[in-house]
């Protein structure tokens, strides 16, 4: 039996951040669905990556490249806008990785690119699960969460979303949960747009202070006395997070995104810590077998960052590690994973739940997507669970099932087939 040792007091256990949405991965990412989704499922925080379409509007979109998340190849009217090596001489091409902190070279060719189409266009397209695009067996979508549920209240074809979309769609969230939901938009390929003249911070912070996130006071962004939840600016480009933080107060956080090639040296912290409040270190370096984890994590704090660290799925023992290293926020793929994980840790399941915790508020969001789908008591809450069992991975949902039923009950706390027990110590 593992034993994780949870330090101080619990409410400072890891936050969510819903990554590309932290829903089911048969449900499209960046999709509004994979949003409302992964804010039900106790998320604090989404995290919407930005692309910029051809006529400087803000998507909801992780990859420069349409084929792999939208239904482009289908498109008889866009077949000629695909990437070839004939069409490069015509279009001008990124040198930059999706993450954008490399020099892989992402040419597009043979699909089609995000800033080669206008917003319209871009809208009139259908997203698509990743998993089922990069399956050969799936292309033709049959197997794709792309129909709707009957009588759900999440349709599952979905098209791309803009990022002011999103940011009424957390809003909307926010009040219909009853608690703060907070965003953390990546600026992606900044460096690449930057070189077209796009002024993508300074629409972006545009978009948020639209939505009532961010105030404008003397030219400086702060957080909104009645902002719908907090924000955190993130990005791999240093560049785009100083423009930020020169246009923003400290209520604004600033992240540098950061990955397992970068200089991960005392001095490179101490630089970052010139304009960013923490960073987003990649899991795999914090759980390395040797000290080496700890000790990044020792440095970066020593300097005054928080720490976030990317990206959690249903594993267990990743979740342990989060809060063994203490870590400020996690981005998650799997939100109902990481709830129930956290959940336990605050002696909600397998002890005393308590109305507010983040296991209380994943059944409550379980039972209104139950009843958005019309299912009869007592039938709803449990097939909900069903639902979750069959999206989220079995091992959350058995868990969560134990916690409704035993909300003041002790029993053992199991993820995914490993023992834990939470040792609190101040």
């Amino acid at each position: 039996m593992g034993t994780v040792r949870v330090h101080g007091p619990t409410e400072l256990l890891p936050q969510i951040i819903a990554h590309r949405g932290g829903a089911p991965r048969l449900i499209p990412e960046h999709s509004l669905a994979a949003y409302a989704i992964g804010a039900e499922q106790g998320a604090h925080y989404i995290e919407p990556d930005l692309q910029v379409s051809r006529d400087g509007m803000l998507f909801c979109m992780h990859d420069s490249k349409l084929g792999a998340t939208t239904n482009i190849a289908t498109r008889r009217d866009f077949a000629s806008r695909r990437r070839t090596p004939s069409s490069t001489g015509s279009f001008p091409v990124s040198t930059e990785s999706e993450s954008g902190s490399g020099t892989v070279e992402n040419d597009g060719l043979g699909d089609w690119l995000v800033e080669d189409f206008d917003a319209s266009e871009l809208l009139d397209l259908q997203l698509r699960p990743r998993e089922c695009m990069e399956t050969a067996a799936n292309t033709s979508h049959r197997n794709c969460a792309v129909g709707s549920l009957p009588g759900a209240q999440f349709d599952f074809r979905q098209r791309p979303v803009l990022f002011r979309e999103m940011l009424q769609l957390t809003k909307q969230l926010s009040l219909k949960l009853g608690r703060q939901i907070g965003v953390a938009p990546e600026t992606k390929r900044a460096k690449f747009y930057r070189a077209r003249g796009v002024q993508f911070e300074k629409a972006l912070l545009h978009e948020l202070h639209s939505a009532g996130f961010l105030t404008l006071k003397r030219g400086v962004y702060a957080t909104a006395a009645n902002s719908p939840g907090r924000v955190i600016l993130q990005s791999m480009d240093e560049t785009s997070l100083r423009i930020m933080r020169n246009a923003t107060d400290s209520s604004v956080r600033i992240v540098q995104g950061m990955s397992e090639g970068d200089d991960l040296s005392p001095a490179s912290f101490s630089a970052i810590a010139s304009y960013a409040h923490g960073v987003a270190l990649p899991l795999d370096v914090l759980e390395s077998h040797d000290d080496a984890g700890k000790q990044v994590v020792s440095s970066a704090r020593a300097h005054g960052l928080q720490l976030l660290a990317w990206t959690l799925r249903n594993d267990a023992k990743r979740h342990a590690l989060a809060l063994e290293l203490e870590l400020n926020a996690v981005f998650s793929d799997d939100v109902a994973s990481s709830a129930a994980f956290f959940a336990a840790a605050h002696g909600l399941c397998g002890a005393a739940c308590v109305a507010a915790g983040p296991a209380e508020r994943l059944i409550d969001g379980l039972d209104q997507l139950a009843e958005g789908m019309h299912l009869p008591a007592p039938m709803g809450s449990a097939a909900a669970l069903l639902l979750a069992a069959a999206t989220t991975g079995a091992f959350v949902a058995l868990g969560l099932l134990s916690c409704y039923r035993n909300r003041s009950a002790r029993t053992r706390t199991v993820f995914g087939g490993h023992q834990f027990q939470f040792v609190y110590s101040q």
